[in-house]
């Protein structure tokens, strides 16, 4: 069982395209509300993503201004280039400054591999993976269905932001029996890790 003394890692995944009605600002909210509580719980709490545009953004974003310790991973060399408004740019390079750690993946240019090598980095380096995922099992490789299976591969505990449904979800997987939460509170989801993990 973790205690609160232990350094607990979080990694933050998710879509790149948050674009319906409510989608950023719902993922926004509730990466705020877990890590928040997750804080709480563990005040030696850190937190790991990649920083591309959209969900990782917007939970990296979180991190820093929980003052919580961020690692992030850049897939390819130039990957500044993949932030080509002048906004989205700016928040990278402050997001980027920001993080304690860089693990920088050696691929030369953008590609599927880069972006799948990334993902796989952010999950094996957390204990606990919150996904700003629309719950449709499709995707290219690297993106985010690819990386929520993984997950469940590996039996990460997974804080589900359902970007479609508007809810918050908690999947567990620790003998070999998930078991699913639906539609809770950040506070519900931090008392359940207690539990578990």
């Amino acid at each position: 069982m973790l205690t609160p003394r232990q350094t607990i890692t979080v990694g933050g995944i998710g879509h790149r395209y948050l674009e319906a009605v409510g989608e950023f600002p719902h993922a926004q909210l509730c990466f705020h509300r877990v890590l928040t509580e997750l804080t709480r719980r563990f005040p030696r709490l850190k937190a790991v993503c990649a920083l591309a545009t959209g969900a990782d953004t917007a939970f990296a974003q979180c991190a820093k201004t929980l003052s919580i310790p961020l690692k992030s991973v850049i897939p390819f060399a130039n990957f500044e280039a993949d932030f080509a408004d002048p906004e989205a740019n700016a928040r990278f390079r402050s997001l980027r400054n920001s993080a304690r750690y860089e693990h920088r993946l050696y691929f030369s240019e953008r590609n599927d591999r880069a972006y799948k090598k990334s993902m796989e980095w952010v999950v094996f380096e957390s204990n606990i993976v919150a996904a700003a995922w629309d719950g449709r099992r499709a995707g290219s490789p690297g993106g985010t269905w690819e990386t929520i299976s993984l997950c469940r591969r590996l039996g990460k505990t997974l804080i589900h932001v359902d970007t479609a449904n508007k809810t918050l979800n908690l999947h567990v997987d620790r003998t070999g029996k998930p078991a699913t939460l639906n539609e809770v509170s950040a506070s519900q989801i931090i008392r359940q890790l207690n539990d578990d993990l």
